[in-house]
Order: C-alpha cells, then sequence, then structure tokens
C-alpha cells in the first residue's frame, strides 16, 4: 500500500532500503528514542527490512517517507498494541525536521 499527500509519500519498505536505514538507525536520536530498531551490524538491519517488507498493514504499519522526488526522508512505524490503541513511531532525517510535515 502507497499512501500519497500533497507533499509526502509513504510507502513499503523494500530490501534496497537498507543501507539509509543502518545510517539511520545509528543516529543518536534513534538510538535513543526507538532502542528496538537498534541494529548492531548490517545482518540486522536486513532482518529488520526483511520484517518491515513482509508487514500486513492490518496489524503492523511499516512504511519509509519519500518526497515527491523520491528522497528518502525517514520512516514511521505503527504496532497494534491492542484492538483500539497502536504505538505510533516515526522519524525525520535532520535535514527535513522543523518543515512543517
Amino acid at each position: 500500500m502507497i499512501i500519497r499527500t500533497n507533499r509526502l509519500v509513504l510507502r513499503p519498505f523494500e530490501k534496497d532500503d537498507v543501507t539509509w536505514y543502518y545510517d539511520v538507525i545509528k543516529n543518536t536520536d534513534m538510538v535513543s528514542r526507538l532502542k528496538s530498531l537498534n541494529a548492531k551490524d548490517v545482518e540486522e538491519a536486513k532482518s529488520h527490512i526483511n520484517i518491515f517488507a513482509n508487514g500486513d498493514f492490518k496489524n503492523d504499519f511499516y512504511c519509509v517517507i519519500t518526497d515527491k522526488k523520491k528522497n528518502v526522508m525517514g520512516l514511521i512505524i505503527a504496532v497494534r498494541l491492542t484492538r483500539m490503541t497502536m504505538d505510533v513511531s516515526y522519524f525525520l532525517k535532520e535535514e527535513y525536521r522543523h518543515n512543517g510535515y
């Protein structure tokens, strides 16, 4: 599933996303806030991407945030906790922060 707004595109993770994803999860903001996404190496990051790429969108929601030109801006993850609640986490690369997204 792909979600489009006037400024953003939310698309599923793809196997090619491992390089930027690994760079993002090494970011100190990410490490301190989203500890469950920490990966000790690229191979562990690949296993994350495989899980994200196989999300079913009924219970969990793993998407890459891009702009209209397909530049990767960050990620958003929503995990169902109960029938009525989800835990939503997102990360924007520093250059995209404070721009009204």
